[in-house]
This record gives structure tokens, sequence and C-alpha cells, in this order.
């Protein structure tokens, strides 16, 4: 899903990476049968780095979304300039809802 990130944040106790944004696919493919809103397209993602899987993601999302890395001194640099992009993320890490 392409997701138009609006808020980035880095967790560095704990090593988690959770992005917030519109997903853009539910807008385009949205059937306009009924009312819709923003709100509705809004997803959360999770990623804890402690992982090696999602490490290895994020490292591929970082690796496609800035060609000249060595102006980032940090990965947390790096995450946190993802806000206002654009990215193709898996639906995989979508936070789910905990109540």
């Amino acid at each position: 899903m392409y997701v138009d990130l609006n808020t980035v944040t880095y967790d560095e106790k704990k090593d988690e990476v959770i992005l917030t944004g519109t997903d853009l696919d539910k807008i385009i493919l949205n059937d306009w049968t009924e009312e819709f809103t923003e709100e509705q397209a809004e997803v959360t993602m999770k990623f804890n780095l402690n992982w090696k899987g999602h490490r290895i993601y994020m490292y591929k999302i970082l690796k496609s979304q800035f060609k000249d890395q060595s102006k980032y001194k940090t990965m947390k640099d790096m995450v946190l300039a993802l806000n206002g992009k654009v990215v193709n993320l898996s639906s995989n890490f979508l936070l789910k809802d905990e109540d």
C-alpha cells in the first residue's frame, strides 16, 4: 500500500519505529458510493527493530527513499526524514487495535 507519511516517531529505548499516514490506495480505489473521510484512510505501522525481519524491511525502505545516505549520521536521522514522503509499505506491519 502507498502511504503518505504524516508522523514518524523513533523510540530509541524500545528500538521501535511508528509511522502514521494516509493510505492512498484506500482513497484512490474507493468506490465513492458512500461518504468517505480521510480519517478512514489513516493507518499506523509499527516496526520493532529488535527483530531481524523488521530491521531488514526498514533498511530497504530507507535505501529506496534516500539515494545519498551520507547526509544522515544515524538510522534515526533517516527514519525521521521519512516524514512527508510517500512510501510503499506492506500491510503486514499495520498496527492492530488492542481493544
